[in-house]
């Protein structure tokens, strides 16, 4: 199937099919509890590159960098995917938005002493904060916390202390709120894009 998968991607311009492959192997091991099938996946990853300012060979080397964190914490291949796909619409190269988003789930797993004190600020602790990535999503967790801390920049930058998270945050659910809203309902309706590309 993932050999299938990704000749038809190649055949529509995602890439070569050995790339493609590779990617997709790495995304169906870490979502293989959540029954990630390899059309899906493959559908995904095209609309990725579809909806983001990237190329399938700059982010399928990277992907294994955070669909295994990501998958722990219950965030979808639609979700990474959606914030990979609009921070790159900054400019940033896919590698450096899969590092920030690395950074921002990392934030979420293990949070520092300081960033648990912030969210103390809203009656939050890490775990509930975990849990409600897992239940509500990323992009809208991370616009709540934004609008939750508005005007409170210094509350931003201490919860994601590493400086490549805060910029991924900013860059997308910051600058982009809307936008990356948009980019993840386009991702999670591509349902068939491939099949009909190919077609």
């Amino acid at each position: 199937d993932v050999l299938d998968r990704a000749a038809k991607a190649s055949a529509i311009g995602l890439g070569d099919t050995k790339v493609v492959a590779h990617a997709l192997t790495g995304v169906l091991q870490a979502y293989s509890k959540e029954g990630l099938t390899a059309a899906e996946a493959t559908d995904t990853l095209t609309a990725i590159v579809r909806e983001g300012n990237l190329e399938a060979e700059s982010l399928a080397p990277t992907l294994g960098r955070v669909v295994g964190i990501a998958a722990q914490l219950g965030v979808s291949f639609e979700e990474v995917g959606a914030n990979i796909a609009t921070f790159t619409r900054l400019g940033v190269p896919a590698e450096e938005a899969v590092v920030g988003l690395r950074g921002v789930l990392n934030t979420m797993l293990n949070p520092s002493k300081e960033a648990e004190r912030v969210l103390a600020t809203l009656g939050m602790t890490a775990t509930d904060l975990a849990d409600r990535v897992g239940e509500q999503g990323l992009q809208d967790t991370l616009q709540f916390l934004l609008e939750s801390f508005e005007g409170n920049d210094r509350a931003v930058a201490t919860l994601f202390g590493n400086v490549r998270a805060l910029s991924n945050v900013l860059g997308t659910a910051g600058a982009q709120g809307e936008v990356y809203a948009d980019v993840l309902n386009n991702i999670e309706n591509a349902t068939g894009i491939v099949d009909e590309g190919f077609d």
